[in-house]
């Protein structure tokens, strides 16, 4: 059973009538507090839709105009795939239906999302954008195939050739500077090659539609995310047919959600993928002009690299392809949609697939947190009822079994660290069997991370109406006080989401555990930065994580890193094998500044100029001997040091397995105090200001006047 949590307002009393709002509210919040129902086009057909809302107290629908089915299904076949719908978004009684029900929401002061898609994964309308001959605009990858001396070289009959080199490989790894291009030869037709020596491979790189859609558990094309027609095809089909349908209607929609778009590359997860697959690269043409731009060298002669370990450089040369493979991602997706809706008076959310790993990162997103940082609402999901498991580890038990999802955590803060007010979660999908209490656990981890808004899948239908209705009551009181205030932190955390970009290599095959033994090295990055994370935590340590973009967006004044309202004082860097000379050049100005550095894990010895970096190293070393009160490095992180840097203006005094999030609207100190574990928890809070401090119980809508100081706490 997972145990719930309090929130305890400390400081200056609000005046009468403000507290008395206040206590108002939180004994029964307004409808804006609570979470949100994922129901598709159901409610466009039920008459009992706003009944339903009002009986389960729930806050609104995220809902879209569907077509003539009521609900998704894999029944919707057209040729070989499913969940397609021609009648998606072309039925205007459906438009007309979603219009009366947007109004009668608004009146109830309830909210309204807009579920982008028929079925995720975002991007293709229930087929839609590929309809009318834009079948280019699904997923394209670069893969590679690799043949022998003596074999026959057979380009693919559905694909086009990009490159074809000779290259030697010994023990997995080539050497560049002998490479023999064979692309002439490869356009031609089929050759044999007669190789000099048993090393010398040929390395066949053929641009095309790839069918891992059809092994996904949603049978259908996937839009090519990367490909900015193809997203200005999606918004057209789909936000823009919603705008003009609607007319001034579309003002009563909050927000868009998008469903997990991701990329088509990796075969997939589930146990109908291929065990041994071609490995791929998500691919559009602009890649090309964007990566020379971006770097100042040509892209196609270092595709190899992307495969295979190339020397020195490689971590180089695969930092350079994904940052910019990222940032197309982020600017032709996500940023597209946050402009169309920006223009349109609504806001971009929804959530990407597999955030829980920085490995799944890379290989279906991009980099989580530029796509973030592109949405209105940053979004994640959790699925069951545990923050304990992966996605992964529900599909192949025990391959990856994680301490903590830190999704909460990464979403939240790039929301502090922009200066936005709303992060979102769905959760509850596949949930089923979990209890009221499991539920309310799962809850208070979440809000304890930062989340502030929450839509949930299925568990409206597992619980009764009444649990669902207290559940409904929990959450709008979590977020009463999730959405006040600005957080407290003084540590930040550089996310070693570079380190992870320059050892990546194209899974093999199939399923989690392929993914994972293609990658150990990405897989340790990550286990080094999870711990971090876990032991900070742990420890209730107020923390941001950012990654290289927002760090070199940051100001450095007085020993503090500046991002919009956020002060840091101290920066920690797991595993940050990969280091930019601009991160460094930043570092080093923050040092000088007077800032605190810990360096955990694995000290630097690559960067974006030569790969292998020596000098990078060097120069951190040289930092540390230089700066031996500011800079620190150790295996593992150093909390005792982080005790010594400086005092916490809230202090948790009990079990490890409590969460905390502090924050601060000017007048009070807000503390919100999770447990999320099994057991129940005790322990005493310490409130280092003057002030009078009130305890408020989610649970039960009550609230207890304090003495403030130190309080004691049972959860």
């Amino acid at each position: 059973m997972h145990r719930v949590l309090f929130i305890v307002l400390a400081g200056f009393l609000l005046d009468c009538r403000g507290e008395a709002i206040l206590s108002e509210n939180f004994q029964n919040p307004p409808p804006e507090f609570r979470p949100l129902v994922i129901q598709h086009s159901v409610p466009l057909r039920d008459a009992k839709a706003m009944d339903y809302l009002r009986v389960r107290r729930s806050g609104g629908y995220v809902l879209n105009a569907g077509g003539v089915a009521i609900s998704p299904s894999d029944k919707d076949i057209v040729g070989e795939e499913n969940f397609i719908s021609p009648t998606y978004l072309q039925v205007p009684d459906q438009f007309q239906r979603l219009e009366s029900l947007l109004a009668i929401l608004k009146a109830e002061g309830r909210t309204a999302w807009i579920y982008d898609e028929y079925a995720y994964p975002s991007g293709s309308a229930g087929g839609q954008v590929f309809a009318g001959g834009h079948d280019g605009y699904a997923a394209e990858v670069v893969g590679c195939r690799t043949f022998k001396g003596g074999e026959e070289v057979v380009s693919r009959a559905d694909g086009v050739v990009v490159s074809c080199v000779a290259v030697p490989l010994n023990e997995g790894t080539m050497d560049l500077a002998q490479i023999q291009d064979l692309t002439g030869k490869a356009r031609a037709g089929a050759f044999t090659y007669d190789s000099p020596g048993d090393s010398w491979v040929v390395l066949l790189f053929e641009r095309y539609h790839p069918d891992t859609w059809k092994r996904h558990n949603m049978g259908r094309r996937m839009l090519n995310v990367l490909n900015r027609d193809a997203v200005k095809r999606f918004i057209e089909v789909t936000h823009q047919r919603y705008a003009d349908e609607l007319g001034p209607s579309l003002r009563n929609v909050e927000a868009f959600f998008s469903d997990e778009p991701q990329f088509g590359s990796a075969e997939f997860w589930g146990d109908t993928g291929l065990a041994k697959a071609d490995p791929m690269v998500q691919w559009t043409d602009e890649l090309l002009s964007a990566f020379e731009q971006k770097t100042g060298y040509e892209l196609i002669p270092i595709l190899p690299a992307l495969f295979f370990d190339a020397g020195p450089q490689t971590a180089k040369y695969r930092y350079h392809f994904y940052d910019v493979q990222s940032d197309l991602m982020a600017e032709n997706y996500f940023g597209q949609i946050q402009d169309w809706c920006n223009q349109h008076g609504v806001m971009s959310s929804g959530h990407m697939l597999l955030e829980e790993s920085l490995l799944f990162h890379v290989m279906f997103s991009g980099s989580v947190f530029k796509n973030w940082m592109r949405q209105d609402l940053p979004g994640m999901d959790l699925l069951f009822a545990t923050p304990y498991r992966s996605m992964g580890d529900f599909w192949e038990p025990d391959s990856m079994p994680i301490a903590e999802d830190l999704s909460c955590k990464m979403a939240s803060s790039v929301a502090h660290l922009q200066g936005k007010k709303r992060v979102f979660s769905e959760s509850c999908g596949l949930a089923d069997p979990a209890t009221l209490r499991d539920i309310l656990g799962l809850v208070s981890w979440q809000y304890s991370g930062g989340i502030t808004h929450m839509a949930t899948y299925t568990i409206q239908n597992a619980l009764s109406e009444e649990d669902y209705a207290k559940f409904c009551d929990f959450t709008g009181r979590m977020a009463l006080f999730a959405r006040r205030g600005e957080p407290v932190s003084k540590i930040a955390v550089l996310v070693p989401e570079a380190s992870v970009w320059a050892a990546y290599a194209p899974p093999t095959g199939g399923g989690f555990k392929a993914y994972y033994r293609d990658n150990p090295e990405a897989i340790e990055i990550d286990g080094v930065f999870r711990n971090t994370c876990e032991a900070l935590l742990s420890s209730q340590k107020q923390f941001e994580c950012m990654n290289d973009t927002l760090l070199l967006q940051a100001e450095v004044e007085d020993g503090q890193l500046i991002l919009g309202s956020m002060k840091f004082s101290m920066l920690i860097l797991p595993e940050a094998r990969f280091l930019s000379r601009e991160v460094l050049e930043k570092l080093d100005e923050f040092v000088t500044s007077g800032g605190l550095v810990q360096w955990v894990g694995t000290l630097p010895f690559q960067d974006n100029q030569t790969g292998e970096s020596p000098s990078v190293r060097k120069a951190v070393e040289d930092l540390i001997q230089k700066n031996p009160m500011q800079v620190r490095f150790s295996p593992e992180l150093s909390l005792q040091w982080i005790e010594q840097s400086f005092s916490d203006e809230v202090v948790w005094s009990g079990d490890s397995a409590v969460r905390m999030l502090v924050k601060n609207d000017g007048a009070q100190t807000i503390v919100i105090l999770g447990n999320p574990s099994e057991q129940p928890v005790s322990g005493r809070l310490k409130l280092n200001q003057k002030g009078a401090a009130i305890r408020w119980d989610p649970d039960t809508g009550e609230r207890h006047d304090l003495a403030g100081g130190t309080v004691e706490i049972a959860l």
